[in-house]
């Protein structure tokens, strides 16, 4: 039965590089310089992706002139599509004022974009950066630093990102005590505990043996890589009473959930304000743009001042 199945994959290979020969030349041509032919293992579909030569709304067109529907959306960022006019217009806008280099300093439309973030999230302060892997880190050392505890809490097939504290806990197979990548310190692996989503009371015992140490618990409201499962409004609720009582920081990762089911973070829609919330994908609209946002006295760590 093996035998078969992988020659019937080999089949399918053949035909698809029948179907697709350029995209497969090009295959070909990244294998030789770049780690499997790309910069992101998600994106690298078997055999081999097609090689996007124009993309909009909907569609894609690959260079063997097939055109595609992507319900993928770049990693689910495009919320208006693939080039939509109103955003190349102000890109375009920008980079002819000069704007669009980067100089390092403040501009009217981050402030701008800041207040919005501000004003729609209920949150005091914004830092931005410019993915979610980082914001979810920053958001982390931020609490770590604000608690002076090292233990970061976190879900069974909740993802935050290529960082550190996001790499344990994410793949059932090998067991949610396991890393996700090789390279990581013991002590840092050491330093986060994962609970199962929606458990209220598997929360509640974590908290009883480890409150004190735990410097955050971060949590998506709506968990993407575990399944595409929204939170149930009593985990959150506990989620929260328990931070509060043991003087953790609460983490919401809205790096997927975040402006897509409301204009804003969809902590809101359950009634409960996090302590720090992580923004990107929707917010940039493809855009290389990421955000923490949340309460001022711990944002403000990130200042010159401490």
């Amino acid at each position: 039965m093996k035998r078969d199945h992988t020659r019937l994959m080999e089949m399918l290979a053949e035909a698809y590089a029948r179907h697709s020969p350029r995209s497969a030349a090009f295959q070909e041509r990244a294998q030789r310089v770049m780690v499997d032919g790309g910069s992101h293992n998600v994106r690298l579909i078997w055999p081999f992706p097609p090689r996007i030569v124009r993309a909009r709304g909907a569609w894609l067109q690959d260079e063997d002139g097939h055109n595609i529907l992507d319900l993928w959306q770049g990693h689910f960022a495009n919320v208006l599509g693939h080039n939509p006019e109103v955003v190349t217009t102000a890109l375009a806008e920008a980079l002819r004022s000069g704007w669009g280099l980067l100089s390092g300093m403040a501009d009217v439309l981050q402030v701008e974009v800041a207040e919005i973030l501000a004003r729609q999230t209920g949150s005091e302060r914004v830092r931005f950066t410019t993915s979610g892997s980082l914001a979810t880190m920053y958001a982390i050392l931020l609490a770590r630093a604000f608690t002076g505890r090292n233990l970061v809490l976190k879900v069974g097939g909740g993802w935050h990102g290529a960082q550190p504290w996001g790499l344990k806990g994410v793949e059932f197979r090998q067991g949610y005590e396991q890393p996700d990548s090789e390279g990581l310190s013991p002590d840092t692996l050491g330093d986060i505990l994962v609970t199962r989503f929606n458990d209220t009371e598997a929360l509640r015992e974590v908290f009883r043996l480890h409150g004190e140490r735990i410097a955050c618990f971060i949590v998506e409201p709506f968990i993407g890589a575990g399944g595409f499962i929204p939170a149930r409004r009593e985990y959150l609720q506990e989620a929260r009473r328990l931070t509060e009582r043991y003087g953790a920081v609460l983490i919401f990762d809205e790096i997927i959930s975040g402006f897509r089911f409301r204009a804003g973070d969809a902590g809101a829609l359950y009634g409960i304000r996090p302590d720090l919330a992580t923004f990107g994908k929707v917010m940039g609209g493809g855009m290389p743009v990421a955000a923490v946002a949340g309460r001022a006295d711990i944002l403000e760590l990130a200042g010159r001042g401490s």
